[in-house]
């Protein structure tokens, strides 16, 4: 149940719940990259830990390239979720897909 408002967190992120814990938890940045901060409710906690089941299941869907960043969001993935290693120029942390 609780991965299920994580997951309504990044299905709707325009729900009043969704930019009320938004506004509290994580103003910067999305709800995968969320951090846990000092002194966060048991809801949140639960919520925020339900952040990995959503990560083994979630898949991105690329649309009009300007949302996934190429370099600070994980959308490719290697071998046992780590990184693929390759030489980048500085050009690519600014690029989207």
């Amino acid at each position: 149940m609780v991965a299920k408002q994580g997951w309504s967190f990044l299905s709707k992120p325009d729900s009043l719940v969704a930019r009320v814990f938004k506004s509290r938890y994580f103003p910067q940045s999305s709800f995968l990259g969320a951090k846990l901060s000092n002194n966060p409710s048991f809801a949140w906690r639960s919520i925020w830990n339900s952040r990995q089941l959503l990560l083994y299941g979630c898949r991105w869907r690329i649309g009009h390239g300007q949302r996934v960043s190429v370099m600070n969001d994980l959308w490719v993935r290697g071998v046992h979720g780590s990184w693929i290693l390759s030489p980048q120029s500085q050009d690519v942390y600014s690029l989207c897909v």
